[in-house]
């Protein structure tokens, strides 16, 4: 977490600055190698995190195999 933690405040520090995020709000996260990490809500493209490492962080977040929320990653994932 230590070699990421800029990238963290640079995410959270985006999300704050749309003012955070309301129910029925579409976030789309696509990590893309020459930009980054690239924040899309509702359309309008608002950012992107430099680096993979970052963007493997975050999937794990959802996907890895301590997520934030276990019944979302089986959502994700279709299980």
């Amino acid at each position: 977490m230590a070699r990421i933690e800029d990238r963290i405040k640079e995410f959270n520090g985006i999300m704050a600055g749309v003012g955070g995020v309301k129910k029925g709000d579409l976030i789309h996260l696509d990590y893309l190698p020459v930009a980054g990490t690239r924040i899309v809500i509702n359309g309008d493209t608002k950012g992107a995190i430099a680096g993979e490492e970052f963007f493997r962080a975050l999937l794990k977040v959802w996907l890895g195999d301590k997520p934030i929320d276990g019944d979302l990653k089986k959502s994700l994932l279709g299980t």
